[in-house]
């Protein structure tokens, strides 16, 4: 019996050492997690990863832009054919781009012009109906002048 009550304090004094072991990591997770170093590190490597899978994102999109911008430009190289037809489409383009602006410009003109027609307008109904009343009253007048 003595060898194993000895047996049974030896275990029972390697468990307390234990416990006390695995309390103080308890202890010490608990204050790296509560660590604010701890929680901005873990923050920082979540923006890493968002920050990078947008970067490959970003370089997927860039590639998809660069292909097409080749595609058009072998188009137009094709209508183009010469340099000279190049540079007569350009000047055409150009042409185009100022009779755009110029048609906008004038329908902003019209615009103008019409509101301010109705605006006339409008004033020209006040001003015939105060023209209106004026010729009541002076017919009135003349009237009362008459008797």
């Amino acid at each position: 019996g003595g060898v194993s009550s000895n047996l049974v304090h030896v275990m029972k004094k390697r468990i307390k050492e234990l416990e006390g072991i695995a309390s103080g990591k308890d202890g010490e997770m608990k204050k790296l997690k509560s660590d604010t170093r701890v929680t901005r590190l873990n923050e920082m490597e979540v923006e890493k990863s968002t920050f990078l899978h947008e970067v490959r994102r970003l370089q997927r999109e860039a590639r998809s832009m660069r292909e097409q911008l080749v595609a058009k430009e072998g188009v137009i190289k094709g209508m183009a054919g010469s340099e000279e037809e190049g540079a007569n489409y350009r000047r055409l383009y150009s042409l185009y781009e100022g009779l755009t602006r110029e048609h906008e410009e004038a329908k902003r003109k019209v615009r103008e012009v019409h509101m301010a027609a109705l605006s006339g307008a409008e004033e020209r109904k006040v001003q015939d109906g105060a023209n209106e009343k004026l010729r009541v009253a002076l017919a009135q007048a003349r009237g009362k002048a008459t008797r």
